[in-house]
């Protein structure tokens, strides 16, 4: 008994180190949910590989001592086949059954596949977006796809795209092509699918912590600036800030109105920060409620009811005007903290680094006057006129290939059809390893 509690003890201490070092407890939890499923499933199957196998060993030589050599293979076996199956169970929950979601008009892939452009390897392009829902857009359900190329550029913006509804028709009045693109940026964003949901963990992080600077900063503001104060010549009007006249004066002497500018920015940055929070919070419950990765569907209407509910760039476009300001009194002050400060070095970075966030604030506001004014925000954006251009130009690819099959061209006649055409017209030139395999491949005679 006492071999057994001291070998159910070690294990029962390796399987709290990795409970403690993978911290599938972390909060919010409902910003961190998704991981925290994926750290337990992946720990259920550590503790059952470890916290198991001395409660089988020691069981089976306690009951079976007489016969444990005859059962002690058996009992390996168990142990080992019981590891696999819950190792193999949590990596599947985790990378695999999330992402089940091929395009569900009948014959999808295939289908799908029809309008791929050869590329100089000889492959046909990758498709994206097969794991995304269904999505609904006026009552109809549509899938999307996008062809990832092989030179795709790494631009941010959605590769080129077709969307069918189930009956197979593609899709070519642009405001419904918006509205899908719309709902894209959704599910990639909010809905459980490969780094997105990650990326919210981290962003969660990184403002998190920018809060508890504000926070920390704001307390101490008055005691950082109090030195800068002194040199402020308060009987002068306040000056008006416009990047003409910051050009003019570059080292403007009116202080007071700049430090009381910068509190400002700083209270409108912690405010934002703080709404940012909630927004992805909001996002989180959203996706808790319809089902994390049982989500099928995206319906534009739960789309446009769920960014009604988000604040963060609202209060950013009302504060653009007044953040501009402030960051023109942050590039005010920056001499006369450099030169002037008369407080420690310790201080004198504190401060610089907390105004800093006026400068950062700032570069934001070049992406904010891109943002629509009104309706969902950018993450949930229509398309952008690269985006458009390169659908249309996918659509002109369609109506090619749906040319080539109404004169008969199908299957590997289809293919040849289309790398004949592409070599001819568009001047696509393959190296001889890729014509080697489109030779083995029947595509090239």
């Amino acid at each position: 008994m006492r071999d057994f509690l001291m070998m159910f003890g070690l294990a029962l201490f390796a399987t709290s180190l990795f409970w403690i070092g993978f911290r599938p407890w972390r909060r919010p939890h409902i910003i961190f949910a998704p991981q925290n499923r994926r750290m337990s499933k992946i720990f259920l199957g550590f503790a059952l590989a470890t916290v198991g196998m001395p409660m089988w060993i020691y069981f089976g030589g306690v009951l079976f001592h007489d016969r444990l050599f005859k059962y002690f293979s058996l009992v390996l076996f168990v142990i080992l086949f019981g590891s696999i199956i819950a190792t193999v169970w949590a990596m599947l929950s985790i990378f695999v059954f999330p992402y089940r979601r091929a395009p569900r008009v009948p014959g999808g892939g295939a289908f799908a596949r029809w309008y791929a452009r050869y590329q100089e390897d000889g492959e046909l392009e990758r498709l994206q977006f097969g794991w995304v829902p269904d999505l609904v857009v006026d009552g109809v359900r549509y899938n999307v796809v996008g062809y990832e190329g092989q030179d795709a550029p790494d631009d941010g913006l959605l590769y080129p795209m077709l969307a069918f509804d189930k009956q197979g028709r593609v899709v070519r009045d642009r405001e419904t092509m918006d509205k899908l693109a719309r709902c894209i940026f959704l599910a990639q964003g909010v809905v459980l699918g490969r780094g997105h949901t990650a990326e919210r963990m981290e962003g969660y992080r990184s403002v998190r912590r920018l809060v508890k600077q504000l926070e920390q900063g704001l307390a101490k503001y008055d005691e950082l600036v109090v030195r800068l104060k002194a040199l402020a010549d308060a009987d002068e009007p306040p000056p008006a800030l416009t990047e003409a006249d910051y050009k003019k004066r570059p080292v403007p002497e009116r202080i007071l109105e700049n430090i009381e500018r910068a509190h400002r920015g700083l209270e409108i940055n912690l405010e934002f920060s703080r709404l940012v929070l909630q927004d992805w919070e909001t996002e989180a419950r959203w996706e808790r409620e319809k089902g994390y990765d049982r989500i099928r569907e995206i319906r534009y209407e739960d789309l446009l009811a769920l960014a009604g509910q988000l604040k963060a760039i609202e209060y950013a476009r009302e504060h653009a005007k007044v953040l501009e300001e402030c960051w023109l009194a942050y590039r005010y002050l920056l001499n006369p903290i450099r030169k002037q400060y008369t407080g420690t070095k310790a201080q004198q970075k504190k401060l610089l680094d907390l105004l800093q966030v006026l400068q950062v604030s700032f570069r934001s506001l070049k992406d904010l006057k891109q943002w629509p004014k009104k309706g969902p925000i950018i993450k949930y954006r229509a398309m952008k006129e690269e985006e458009v251009a390169r659908w249309q130009a996918r659509l002109g690819w369609y109506d090619r290939v749906e040319g080539w099959r109404a004169e008969g061209y199908e299957g590997l006649a289809l293919e040849q059809k289309k790398l004949q055409w592409q070599i001819e017209q568009e001047g696509l030139v393959l190296p001889e390893e890729a014509k080697k395999r489109l030779r083995k491949k029947g595509v090239l005679p």
